[in-house]
């Protein structure tokens, strides 16, 4: 069941004009919604150019998605990529391993140059 105060991002409009016009489509139809900066452009110097995401209830995301014509729906509104899901220990182990390696590899160099 989907709940009507959970906000979800149903796209992103490349910049703010874009991004008005999109929350002026959706307005006429009926459905409430907000733009906030992307992630990535939440710098101050950034804020009044680039992307903006689109978020509306979830209740009508489905709707102002075929509103909008964005076919697949993309991830909530703070989920965590798959790509970062990986624990943080583990990237550590990897990192370590990467620097062991290149330094073994320094190593022989420097030994079969000597």
């Amino acid at each position: 069941m989907s709940d009507p105060h959970r906000l979800v991002r149903i796209t992103t409009a490349r910049n703010p004009t874009e991004a008005a016009l999109m929350q002026s489509a959706l307005r006429d139809a009926g459905i409430p919604s907000l733009d906030r900066p992307t992630r990535a452009f939440d710098i101050l110097d950034l804020l009044a150019t680039g992307p903006r995401d689109i978020l509306v209830a979830e209740d009508v995301s489905a709707e102002a998605r075929a509103l909008l014509g964005v076919e697949e729906p993309v991830r909530a509104v703070g989920a965590v990529p798959e790509a970062y899901a990986e624990p943080p220990s583990r990237l550590f182990a990897k990192l370590v391993a990467g620097l062991a390696a290149g330094a073994a590899l320094v190593w022989a160099a420097s030994r079969i140059v000597s």
